[in-house]
């Protein structure tokens, strides 16, 4: 998160945290929170050793640094689709990187399913309009449960450019 903080300082990206560009709180829409609860994500993130959390923590800001300094928003838009968006992890296969990525993705993406799931079975065949809210990184899981399990077609989706 630091190192979004940091590039979104960056005037000519344009670019707005999530939390300013999104006014979900006076949406006049249902809202349900899918993600994971702060003490959840304190469990999954305690599992990582304290070096790896310190490196992380560490590495971040400099991380968003570097970008405010190199990214322009031709270079911060390469590749970030979602359909460029691999499953398979960038991290290697270390235990403490598989702890991360748990923490950060998995974890948050498992919760994220679970609510979509309890959402349309309270809901049923109810014709709808649902907003789900995430960032990019988790969108596959989110169009597996759909398609796969559900038979969901994506039709229309609209993009907000955020961090």
């Amino acid at each position: 998160m630091q190192s979004y903080k940091i590039l979104q300082k960056k005037k000519s990206l344009g670019l707005e945290l999530q939390s300013k560009a999104l006014d979900i709180e006076n949406m006049p829409i249902q809202k349900i929170h899918g993600d994971v609860t702060t003490e959840e994500f304190d469990k999954s993130w305690r599992q990582i050793p304290l070096w790896f959390r310190a490196i992380v923590l560490v590495c971040a800001p400099m991380y968003g640094i570097y970008r405010y300094i190199f990214t322009d928003r031709d270079s911060l838009a390469k590749d970030h689709s979602v359909e460029s968006v691999s499953l398979k992890s960038d991290l290697d296969d270390s235990q403490e990187s598989i702890k991360f990525e748990e923490a950060i993705l998995h974890d948050r993406d498992s919760k994220l399913v679970e609510v979509l799931e309890e959402h349309i079975t309270t809901h049923g065949n109810k014709p709808e309009t649902t907003a789900i809210v995430y960032g990019a990184r988790h969108i596959p899981a989110v169009v597996a449960l759909l398609s796969r399990k559900y038979g969901f077609k994506v039709t229309k989706s609209d993009w907000v450019q955020a961090i």
